[in-house]
């Protein structure tokens, strides 16, 4: 009994010595994931409607001690299979800190897609000038008016006032996507260069979405730097430019505008328009700011020849 034991248990040594050995080998080969990129994976498996458990994401970040393997672990799954963006692994990049600027920048290169989309909310965290300058360069190459959008917002929300030169190349290029994340972004530079070319924007850009977002990065412009291009928009050919256009004059209670305010209340082809319209001509009104309505002339019933 007691040699048969001890054979069990002599067998039971080699087989756990030889399955060990079999994952060292393995793991040299590539065929067994390195620990950081083990305990990253076990994020996925954790993952229940978009949250992700604590344990497996600590794991993570303690198992790599040089810092790229965390990166490289939490990243394998800031995406899960059915495309949905993991936000708690959005939220450990950014806690991560400066090791996941030189890992990120390269893979983000302005696609639309949620792999894309993540990648840009981890970076978007970081008011560097070489995250910057690489979304503005990704912006020159966008093909997506949604991703546009979207790097322009980046850029505007990081506040970055030395890219304004390179923005304002961009407002005229010949892609409708990079022309509308440029003016987005613009947004960040209330300069007399900007204005202009934002207001040249308005004139001349053949997209709705381009001249409205021009026209919105002029919301916070000085009144007379926007005047310009308030009266452009209230003339636009699209709805949706008039109507901010409108909206934007009534918050700033520009009394010189009531003559082409009082002309859109009564033959604006949009009734959102024409409300727009009435309300801030009561609006000036209310402040004092607006003139009197000169009624509309009387017909006359006189007729001449009725006393002959």
């Amino acid at each position: 009994m007691g040699i048969t034991r001890r054979v069990l248990l002599t067998s039971l040594a080699l087989s756990i010595a030889l399955t060990a050995a079999l994952l060292i080998i393995l793991a040299s080969i590539g065929g067994a994931p390195p620990p950081a990129e083990a305990a990253g994976r076990a994020l996925a498996s954790a993952t229940d409607g978009g949250a992700v458990a604590a344990a497996p994401l600590r794991l993570a970040a303690a198992s790599d001690e040089n810092g790229e393997g965390r990166v490289r672990a939490i990243a394998h799954n800031l995406v899960s299979p059915t495309g949905r963006i993991n936000a708690r692994a959005v939220t450990a990049l950014q806690a991560l800190g400066s090791p996941v600027i030189p890992f990120l920048l390269p893979r983000f290169y302005g696609e639309d897609n949620p792999t894309q989309e993540a990648i840009l909310q981890v970076l978007e965290a970081f008011n560097e000038p070489e995250v910057v300058g690489h979304l503005i360069d990704t912006l020159a190459t966008v093909q997506s008016p949604r991703m546009g959008r979207r790097i322009g917002a980046a850029v505007h929300a990081m506040g970055n006032a030395r890219c304004c030169d390179q923005l304002l190349e961009l407002v005229f290029h010949e892609r409708e996507a990079v022309r509308l994340g440029a003016a987005v972004a613009l947004r960040t530079c209330l300069s007399a260069n900007s204005a202009a070319a934002l207001t040249r924007q308005i004139s001349q850009d053949p997209s709705a979405e381009c001249r409205l977002a021009a026209l919105e990065s002029l919301a916070a412009a000085p009144d007379d730097a926007a005047e310009e291009a308030l009266l452009l928009a209230v003339r636009d050919d699209a709805a949706d430019v008039r109507l901010a256009a409108v909206k934007m004059l009534a918050r700033r209670r520009l009394a010189g505008f009531q003559d082409e305010l009082r002309r859109l209340s009564r033959s604006d082809s949009s009734p959102q328009v024409r409300k727009a319209c009435a309300q801030a001509l009561l609006a000036l009104r209310m402040h004092g700011a607006a003139e009197p309505e000169d009624p509309e002339p009387l017909e006359s019933s006189f007729d001449p020849a009725a006393d002959n």
